[in-house]
């Protein structure tokens, strides 16, 4: 579980996710554009997304070392989806 892992894998894992998420929200700020929040913004929103997606996925039982790959899946979908709701929500209020 989250609270089982050693400092050393939480800051590596926490590195990890950083640089993804950055990534991800550089692409979604060039494919948005100006409907976007920024690169930063988008950043933490990925970021949020990442960590709520693992910590639904952490308290549904499942531990990270049992799936590697449905881990990942479940912290690329749950902060793409965060993002996609996010930019759901401002076009809603935008538009009004």
């Amino acid at each position: 579980m989250l609270w089982e892992l050693s400092l050393e894998q939480w800051m590596t894992s926490f590195a990890f996710i950083c640089c993804c998420c950055f990534v991800g929200g550089w692409v979604a700020d060039r494919i948005v554009g100006y409907s976007g929040f920024s690169v930063i913004g988008n950043w933490l929103l990925m970021l949020a997304g990442t960590y709520v997606g693992l910590l639904v996925y952490n308290l549904m039982g499942n531990r990270f070392a049992w799936d590697s790959q449905m881990t990942l899946i479940m912290a690329f979908g749950s902060a793409f989806a965060m993002l996609f709701i996010m930019l759901s929500v401002k076009a809603v209020l935008r538009f009004r």
